[in-house]
């Protein structure tokens, strides 16, 4: 049985084989007849969790190898948004009241729910106080036994975190926790590959929305496999047919788009009004600079390692603009975008109304934008925001890139 916590070897061990497949087998029977102590801790339960990108592929199976009986809202709509704005604070982060209309959808459909698992933050953001004020408001509908299961970067401390693992893990085995840890990290890492190969297809696709209508096939596909194997078959399958989609011989004028910005907004189609699909339909092949994984990676994985140096390059490349943290991702905006000027033709940002961090980045792009002669969109949503203005903006956004791209190669210079 385990005695407290965890050593820093243990750890690093079960990284390993969360991670990589191919790790040794006498490192997976060193947890073998390990289990989790008794506790603290929720019994096994019904939950539910706020939609973010394709992040439900993987956490939906974690709860469920775990023992839990998941629900998940529906699809993040108009319906979601309103409802969640309906009952959330005028001034709050869109994000907010986003997840608060997703709790809400299940809440209604299925009163028995009885927990509900929200991620947390530090730092200036408002993240970190999401919960609190979702917890309120629900409790003020009548919703007030629900369980709170707050998932929050480690900031260095593995304890605690292992503290709340073990809350939804009550009466696994180390090895349980492991093995379900792995496959839905697997169906998040094979789901980000997939959303990249799809940025490259999708503007060179012969039928319109067909790259589209094969990820959603996918992430179904990979959400229901019940193991490594499955996953990878699928992951493998969908990348080849994907790359099938592109127009045979044909010439087509694509333009490089990164794309920067607060991280939910970023992730979710349903909040940014499907902004990716939107680009890539124009002609626009999309750089993402935020994939869950790296997310994941950087801020729970390694986040309690030493020598965790990831994200420093953004750091660097936005210390002459923003030379310190504000929250968020509003210096990564700022360093993604400086150390992407060269290798795209444009930049969107995206940001909600009222974010402090993605303000704090907007402020200073005019001189990232001077200095690297970079053209940058900036996209502010909230509940407000419609549709066709947005793609309006960003159809002259696409124009003005391939203006400068003919302008460029007619140059003298070039």
């Amino acid at each position: 049985m385990l005695q407290g916590y965890l050593s820093a070897a243990d750890i690093i061990a079960a990284l390993q084989i969360m991670c990589w497949p191919d790790a040794d087998r006498e490192m997976k029977q060193h947890f073998c007849a390990a289990a989790i102590p008794e506790g603290r801790g929720q019994s096994l339960m019904k939950m539910t969790f706020p939609h973010m990108g394709t992040a439900h592929v993987g956490v939906k199976t974690i709860l469920e190898q775990l023992g839990h009986e998941v629900v998940m809202p529906p699809r993040v709509s108009s319906e979601t948004v309103n409802l969640g704005a309906k009952y959330s604070p005028e001034t709050a982060c869109f994000p907010l009241k986003i997840t608060l209309g997703n709790f809400l959808q299940v809440l209604q459909e299925h009163p028995d729910t009885e927990a509900v698992l929200m991620v947390g933050g530090a730092g200036p953001c408002r993240l970190g106080y999401y919960f609190r004020t979702q917890q309120d408001i629900l409790a003020d509908l009548g919703y007030d036994d629900l369980e709170w299961v707050v998932i929050e970067p480690p900031q260095g401390n593995f304890r605690e975190m292992l503290e709340r693992l073990k809350g939804l893990a009550k009466g696994c085995s180390l090895l349980d926790i492991i093995s379900a840890l792995r496959l839905g990290w697997r169906k998040m890492v094979a789901m980000d590959e997939l959303i990249r190969a799809a940025h490259r297809v999708r503007p060179r696709e012969v039928r319109r929305g067909s790259t589209s209508h094969l990820l959603r096939t996918a992430a179904s596909e990979i959400e229901a496999a019940s193991e490594l194997g499955a996953v990878e078959e699928v992951h493998q399958s969908m990348h080849k047919r994907m790359q099938g989609l592109i127009g045979k011989g044909e010439s087509r004028d694509v333009v490089r788009i990164a794309m920067v910005g607060e991280i939910y907004l970023t992730l979710e189609p349903g909040a940014n009004l499907h902004v990716e699909e939107a680009l890539g339909h124009m002609g626009a092949e999309i750089q993402r600079t935020i994939m869950i994984t790296d997310w994941v990676r950087d801020n729970v994985l390694l986040d309690f390692l030493p020598w965790n140096n990831r994200g420093e390059d953004k750091k660097e490349a936005a210390k002459p603009y923003l030379n310190h943290f504000v929250g968020g991702e509003g210096q990564d905006s700022v360093g993604s975008t400086a150390l992407l000027a060269d290798e795209v033709d444009g930049v969107v940002h995206l940001m909600p109304f009222t974010c402090m961090p993605e303000i704090v980045a907007q402020s200073v792009m005019p001189e990232v934008i001077h200095d690297f002669d970079i053209p940058v969109l900036t996209l502010v949503f909230d509940e407000h925001t419609a549709r066709a203005g947005m793609l309006t903006r960003l159809e002259a956004f696409v124009d003005l890139l391939r203006r400068r791209r003919v302008r460029d190669r007619h140059s003298p210079a070039s």
